[in-house]
């Protein structure tokens, strides 16, 4: 069962983005030190294959670095989940903000690390990131 329990921080770093901790995730902005966890975890046909078809398999160290600079350009969208207890990289989460008529719409994204699947982690950190999305950016809520 998931927990309710849910603490949204400031971050404290240039990223701009927000630090969400839940039971057992820290859910905080990626970082260039996540780049070789990141690529690491995603080289992995298993998770290519559920991702979007520019997402590069192999995926290598210099693919991680070039994600995070393109996030670091508009901070507060991508997020390293990461486990609360020693602080392991586990995978992504991630926003994508709308345009145009799709302004309302974000699309939301991720992907764990195979090693650790099976333990709730992605279910765990999309209702965070949604809880958060849904309270800070009220004008989401529509009929």
């Amino acid at each position: 069962m998931l927990s309710t329990t849910q603490t949204v921080t400031p971050s404290n770093d240039s990223t701009g983005g927000a630090v969400i901790i839940t039971k057992r995730l820290l859910v905080r902005p990626s970082t260039f030190a996540d780049a070789p966890d990141m690529a690491r975890l995603a080289n992995n046909l298993k998770i290519a294959r559920n991702m979007r078809n520019t997402f590069p398999s192999p995926y290598l160290l210099e693919h991680a670095e070039v994600c995070l600079t393109m996030c670091a350009k508009d901070p507060g969208n991508d997020f390293a989940v990461c486990r609360l207890e020693d602080g392991a990289y586990v995978g992504n989460i991630g926003i994508i903000r709308g345009n145009d008529v799709l302004h309302r719409t974000w699309e939301l994204g991720y992907w764990i690390g195979e090693e650790y699947w099976g333990q709730g982690f992605a279910s765990e950190a999309l209702v965070a990131l949604c809880r958060f999305c849904f309270e800070t950016h009220p004008e989401l809520l529509s009929a």
